[in-house]
């Protein structure tokens, strides 16, 4: 597990500790997270790599604000190839406020989180991290993804 520091704001937090865990390679594992991939060539060489963290809201961690339930999640997604070089990265910020209906609508589906990278054929390791803001979880997770030609 990256370093916690809990000397900095939520926001701070999350980014030093999000830095930290995309070049880890070490998988952590603090609620559960299914990572789905699809590519679409865009030439011969060119591709979008679609990707969908997909994630059981059982396990997040909500907090009530009057009659809202709140959470903040930080998604990012980088592709690296096969000499450990980044070759392309994004991140998703997912700021909910949820009625109690909505919730338990989401509490059945489960929430999906998509970002999309852009790069060319052939191997990549992909890391896939997801923050929670206000607890300082996190689940990091690794995939191979090939693309053929």
């Amino acid at each position: 597990m990256p370093p916690r520091r809990n000397n900095l704001r939520p926001q701070e937090r999350a980014k030093q500790e999000i830095d930290d865990a995309v070049f880890a390679r070490e998988e952590y594992l603090e609620f559960p997270v299914d990572v789905h991939t699809q590519f679409f060539k865009l030439s011969d060489t060119k591709v979008q790599l679609s990707v969908t963290a997909r994630i059981d809201a059982h396990a997040l961690r909500f907090h009530k604000e009057g009659d809202r339930n709140r959470l903040d999640l930080k998604m990012v997604c980088v592709a690296f190839d096969r000499d450990g070089n980044l070759v392309d990265g994004t991140q998703r910020e997912v700021d909910l406020t949820l009625r109690e209906a909505t919730l338990a609508h989401l509490l059945s589906s489960g929430l999906s989180i998509r970002g999309q990278l852009k790069v060319d054929v052939g191997n990549y390791a992909l890391r896939v991290v997801v923050y929670e803001i206000d607890s300082a979880r996190m689940t990091a997770l690794n995939r191979t993804v090939e693309i053929p030609y």
